[in-house]
């Protein structure tokens, strides 16, 4: 793709969204390569291009070339991913969250230490199955810090599992933040659990309204101190959900943060945004905002953090979907087994796969509806340039606006937007 008078009126960026290269070059150039004007074919800005990979020789064909790169990423034997699901139980009560279906009894589906002895074993045998390199776990739940003895344990013994095969690790957890404490931040820590992602949605009177305790008491307070308090021991990324509702409120909360001098200590800064959907989820839609809006909120907010100093989430780290990876499960307290967190956090059988009580093969096999051929058929998203980062939509959005397990929501309206644009800022800001 091509994004014009980046970083001056005068130059370009040309960026690929397969091959993640990118290339500044004087607008003139680049008007006379696409052009076809009289380029020596071995010069050095076309060599350029070419390494970056976002120049071809002409019998490359794109089509083949990308399933080359699909196949490649999402059978990599290198990493195996799992989300641990620790419980579906959470001191919060926030407004828009999709799991509320699921707590009928929440204290019941925190992980015991029974399963969690069987969880190490199946993870175990996961990864010497696959003959992994390395393990990336992700501790989730509902709030997963209401188990911290389990994650202690489960991450303990893992880790030891690891380092006597030889296999590297990395543990991280996604929390509310309000149990963070120094205590707890300690344990993570000594656990190797120190990668930590945290949700704020806006100052203290936004947040409070959106995420508050269970008792109805706000929780920004809690959540910045606890933050403050952990940053120089865990890394941690500030994840914030947005849409019209509290869009305006995040430029106080970035000056917050930065009055706080968490620029340089936060690792990223992400975000998010929920959609209209049917019911169960009916809750969530008054909070649903399109991709376009979505895109012009990002770009917005990407440019504050960025010229107040943070790190924000780039185009250039986007992955496959988890659902469609081979390599990447998600396991919940009772040992069930998903291919989507977000199908998981609402326990939809339609993604399930199985349980940890099953072989390994079996689950394979049950897994390759979700993982074989989902974004390289897709007729709609075969010429679509940025069908590497969306990879035919998301599964679970599509499923819940139409009930078919194929079909990907389109994200087209937020990645032509929002990549040209934080391009552009990030060139800037460079």
């Amino acid at each position: 793709m091509f994004v014009p008078e980046c970083p001056n009126r005068d130059s370009c960026v040309v960026f690929s969204t397969l091959s993640r290269g990118i290339v500044q070059l004087p607008l003139s150039l680049y008007e006379s390569i696409a052009n076809g004007k009289n380029i020596n074919e071995n010069s050095y800005a076309v060599n350029l291009l070419k390494s970056a990979g976002i120049v071809i020789d002409e019998d490359i064909d794109e089509n083949q070339l990308f399933i080359h790169w699909s196949n490649s990423h999402k059978y990599n034997k290198y990493k195996s991913v799992i989300t641990l699901l620790m419980t579906y139980g959470c001191n919060c009560a926030c407004k828009y969250c999709y799991e509320e279906g699921t707590r009928t009894d929440p204290s019941k589906t925190h992980i015991t230490h029974d399963m969690s002895k069987k969880v190490i074993e199946w993870i175990k045998n996961y990864v010497l199955s696959r003959q992994s390199s390395v393990l990336d776990l992700c501790f989730h739940g509902g709030e997963p810090l209401l188990t911290i003895n389990e994650i202690e344990f489960i991450a303990t013994k893992l880790r030891e599992f690891c380092e006597k095969q030889g296999i590297k690790h990395a543990f991280s957890i996604t929390t509310n933040g309000t149990l963070l404490t120094p205590n707890i931040a300690n344990r993570l820590s000594n656990a190797d659990v120190d990668r930590v992602q945290i949700t704020l949605d806006g100052p203290k009177a936004i947040n409070d309204k959106r995420r508050p305790l269970i008792n109805g008491d706000g929780t920004f307070d809690i959540i910045m101190k606890n933050i403050v308090n952990a940053v120089d021991k865990l890394n941690i990324d500030i994840s914030m959900v947005i849409d019209e509702h509290n869009y305006d409120s995040l430029f106080e909360l970035i000056d917050i943060l930065a009055s706080k001098g968490l620029q340089k200590k936060l690792h990223m800064i992400l975000f998010s945004t929920t959609i209209s959907t049917k019911a169960p989820l009916k809750h969530i839609s008054k909070y649903g905002i399109t991709y376009s809006q979505y895109a012009k909120y990002n770009i917005e907010l990407s440019k504050k953090f960025i010229e107040k100093g943070f790190n924000v989430e780039q185009p250039f780290l986007i992955g496959l979907c988890t659902q469609i990876t081979d390599g990447h499960v998600v396991l919940n307290s009772l040992g069930d087994i998903y291919k989507c967190i977000s199908g998981s956090g609402t326990q939809d059988k339609n993604f399930k796969i199985g349980n940890i009580s099953d072989d390994l093969n079996t689950l394979s096999i049950r897994a390759s509806r979700f993982v074989v051929g989902r974004e390289v058929n897709n007729e709609r998203c075969m010429d679509c340039t940025y069908r590497p980062m969306c990879n035919g939509g998301c599964r679970y959005r599509g499923y819940l606006k139409s009930g078919d397990l194929t079909e990907g929501e389109c994200m087209k309206g937020f990645y032509e937007k929002w990549v040209p644009g934080l391009i552009k800022i990030l060139y800037k800001n460079s």
